[in-house]
């Protein structure tokens, strides 16, 4: 079980290969055949034996048997059939496919095959690894990359981790390079809204983050901007992302911990406080083994194939059924 979220919208890969979705649907991004949004889980259609599932702003992505497949909007090329036509059904990705990895930014994808990686899709802030094109409708190498072990693709921007050390962002913003340096990293979280960059160390699963801060989200008690690395003072943590201005963590414990801003409830600790330091998600205190954060929503997989989400609740993205926004987790009706 897998749950990936997109900006107001949610995917969850089932132990069975197909895909459930729920949230907005402006542009046929639930890939059930409709632009209604849905507060319960929908049925993607057409997918099985997935082995990945990813969201981005408003279209996802899945990898069946090596072969991309997307779905939703597609204005620069996104779902990388060779037009620039969205879909409401998932759609297979041009080229010869075997890729073993994918990930999702706003407008663009990234996928790895051995150690080679495509991307297609708006190229702004060369996210394709490319040069001297705007977008991209079919997967391009991004030979700016070089050879890939981890690959992140988040906003407008992409990152290549080899080694557990960043050795390519894409976007040049020197502080995910600042926030690498001399640092063996297990997980970075590019910025899905402010400029706020944090990722988590090897050695003791420290969360460092760098950027912006208007709301806390550097995690250090303050809400003074960083462009060198803080320590936020969180360990045993496997992996980290953000947000528009809040960030969230997986330990190896198993529970949940948030930071920043707390509107619609999207540190989940119950309150809507701005929160400077990491504070636990009320109710995923341990047995959490997936974790993904939309724009103002978060959710996570328990062990026991369980959702739950939490955080704003406009297009139905938190899957409970309803349009209220949560302040603590909340169980997703698959």
């Amino acid at each position: 079980m897998k749950v990936a979220a997109g900006t107001y919208h949610t995917y969850a890969l089932l132990a069975d290969g197909t895909v459930r979705a729920w949230g907005s649907n402006d542009y046929g991004q639930l890939g059930n055949g409709t632009i209604t949004a849905s507060s319960k889980p929908v049925v993607v259609g057409g997918l099985s034996a997935v082995t990945t599932v990813a969201g981005g702003s408003d279209f996802g992505c899945a990898l069946v048997g090596g072969q991309a497949r997307c779905w939703g909007n597609n204005d620069y090329g996104q779902l990388g059939n060779g037009t620039t036509t969205d879909s409401l059904t998932p759609v297979t990705v041009s080229g010869a496919g075997g890729y073993q990895k994918l990930d999702l930014g706003a407008v663009h994808a990234c996928a790895v095959n051995g150690t080679t990686p495509y991307c297609w899709g708006y190229n702004q802030q060369g996210a394709l690894g490319i040069t001297g094109v705007l977008q991209s409708t079919t997967p391009v190498v991004g030979t700016a990359f070089g050879a890939v072990d981890i690959l992140i693709a988040r906003n407008l921007s992409t990152a290549i981790i080899r080694g557990n050390v960043v050795i390519r962002n894409a976007s040049g913003d020197t502080s995910l390079d600042s926030l690498a340096n001399g640092r063996f990293l297990t997980s970075i979280s590019l910025p899905m809204g402010s400029i706020t960059y944090c990722a988590t160390e090897a050695a003791q699963g420290a969360v460092w983050c760098s950027g912006a801060n208007e709301s806390g989200q550097l995690g250090n008690g303050t809400t003074t901007q960083s462009a060198t690395p803080v320590n936020t003072g969180l360990t045993g943590a496997v992996f980290v992302q953000s947000g528009y201005s809040t960030v969230c963590a997986l330990k190896s414990d198993g529970s949940v911990w948030c930071w920043g801003s707390n509107a619609g409830g999207m540190v989940g600790d119950g309150s809507t406080t701005t929160r400077t330091v990491p504070t636990q998600v009320k109710g995923l205190n341990s047995g959490v083994v997936s974790l993904s954060v939309g724009i103002t929503h978060a959710c996570a997989v328990k062990a026991d194939g369980t959702v739950w989400c939490w955080g704003s609740n406009n297009s139905g993205q938190l899957g409970d059924g309803t349009t209220f926004s949560r302040g603590v987790p909340t169980q997703v009706l698959l």
